[in-house]
């Protein structure tokens, strides 16, 4: 059989899916990071040239026709440019040499997923955010994004932020009690909220670790915790307003349709609904659609296209 693979590469680690020219899913692999950023160009590609090298030892005997690579910190044409010659080198020598091959970045992939389209607006929630928009001659403009300390709006490190601060607030009586308090101490191992300190502002804590307290915010909203819905709340209003003002900078955004990926959206009803209800315009709540597929999925797409492009079939 032949088939095709989409690669989803971030900075902690890359997901491969292989297809068949049929659509029908082959498999599903993990490997090292993807975003050249968060290592650097030649580690990212000799990660994914092992991911590639593992699913070809796992379909004997099936020929990969392209590979598509959606990766998280490849945005401009020579950022793309140099992933790709980086990778062709990896795969020189290998059963992917002369594979068609195409670089994307991994909001592309996301709205590819969500949408079946390389045109509208992807929210993306996860650990970080972001806006993007692709319109119909393949402008693309951004939103938010900016990192933890210049703005993450809507994403799970701001809304763990607002968990931890929620508590010590809640702790020194700013707050009333909420439940917050109970499942922070739990999670960590504590009797006291003044503890949080020392564990919080030690050295090596990663946004990673901040963004796992949404959780928690997440459990405690769906039970009725006022404080907990009201972060989640203010939280998926934030997202909302980047891509209200992207539409206001950029006036032909705004009747593209909006895919809405990650695992905040995809966990939580309560910020799917608050983000749909202020991003839709005339109350047409069917603008905005939540993606239920993974973004190595969209990455996969686009190479099966690449793959007919070449009058392969």
């Amino acid at each position: 059989m032949d088939y095709v693979i989409g690669l989803d590469g971030g900075g902690t680690k890359t997901e491969a899916l292989a297809i068949g020219l049929n659509g029908a899913e082959l498999g599903t692999w993990t490997g090292g990071p993807g975003n050249p950023h968060a290592v650097t160009f030649a580690t990212a590609s000799t990660e994914l040239g092992r991911l590639l090298t593992t699913v070809k030892d796992a379909l004997p005997g099936h020929r990969c026709l392209a590979v598509c690579a959606g990766l998280a910190g490849v945005d401009t044409a020579e950022e793309r440019s140099t992933m790709e010659r980086y990778l062709n080198q990896t795969l020189t020598g290998s059963a992917y040499e002369g594979v068609s091959l195409l670089i994307k970045n991994d909001a592309e992939i996301a709205l590819k997923a969500a949408l079946g389209s390389s045109k509208g607006i992807i929210a993306i929630a996860g650990t970080g955010s972001i806006i993007y928009a692709f319109d119909s001659e393949g402008n693309k403009y951004r939103a938010g994004g900016w990192g933890h300390l210049l703005g993450d709006q809507g994403s799970g490190y701001d809304i763990g932020l607002s968990v931890l601060q929620t508590v010590m607030k809640s702790y020194d009586g700013v707050l009333p009690a909420t439940v917050l308090t109970e499942a922070v101490l739990q999670k960590h191992g504590i009797r006291d909220a003044a503890e949080l300190r020392g564990i919080v502002y030690q050295p090596g804590v990663q946004k990673a670790q901040i963004a796992e307290h949404a959780e928690l915010a997440v459990r405690a909203a769906a039970a009725g915790d006022t404080l907990a819905r009201q972060i989640i709340v203010r939280s998926a209003e934030d997202l909302a307003d980047l891509v209200v003002a992207l539409r206001n900078r950029h006036p032909g955004l705004d009747r593209l349709k909006i895919g809405a990926a990650g695992s905040i959206f995809a966990h939580c009803p309560l910020f799917y609904d608050t983000f749909r209800v202020n991003v839709s315009q005339e109350d047409d709540l069917s603008d905005v659609v939540l993606s239920g597929r993974r973004s190595s999925a969209g990455a996969a797409d686009y190479a099966r296209e690449l793959a007919a492009s070449q009058g392969v079939k």
